[in-house]
């Protein structure tokens, strides 16, 4: 049995065999080095510790193999980051939120999403802005329910301080 056709034409773009390619693989998994080369090469008892570390230096060392991960992590990063995006247009689209969520259930929930997305994606930046601009707007609010103005009338005008002396002055 063999690799599929499309396996080998991808690792011909590429530029790394299949081993080093899986390799690559584990560590974008989150994998040490270390552990992914033994895996994929195996332990050797043929050849000492020093010349497998040198063997998995070379390896990780290549510019291909660089280039892979980064390509990689990109790709990975903006599936992760589209996947966020239909996840909170779903649940925005699903609850209806611009109609039936109070204020404070729109804050809850863009906390909520925001630390659900990775730390150094820009959406994130933006809705935590977005959350901002909806607490000073909720400062605003107050603002204008303390700016309110009361007036208070007398009962009638034979109690009113001022009518009682502008009487004495007349009839005085």
């Amino acid at each position: 049995m063999d690799y599929t056709k499309g396996f080998k034409t991808a690792n011909g773009k590429i530029g790394l065999d299949a081993r080093e390619r899986a390799m690559a693989d584990l560590s974008l998994m989150g994998w040490k080095e270390q552990d992914a080369y033994v895996l994929i090469y195996g332990p050797g008892a043929a050849y000492s510790d020093e010349w497998h570390k040198q063997k998995m230096k070379e390896i990780v060392d290549r510019e291909v193999f660089a280039n892979y991960i980064m390509k990689a992590k990109k790709k990975a990063d903006k599936e992760a980051s589209k996947a966020v995006d239909n996840a909170i247009q779903e649940e925005f689209d699903s609850i209806d939120a611009a109609r039936q969520m109070s204020k404070e259930d729109v804050m809850s929930e863009l906390v909520r999403i925001a630390f659900k997305m990775p730390a150094n994606d820009p959406k994130r930046a933006d809705i935590l802005m977005k959350y901002a601009d909806l607490t000073q707007m909720k400062k605003d609010e107050v603002d204008k329910e303390e700016k309110t103005v009361h007036t208070y009338l007398p009962l009638t005008c034979k109690d009113c301080p001022l009518y009682v002396k502008h009487k004495r002055r007349q009839n005085g």
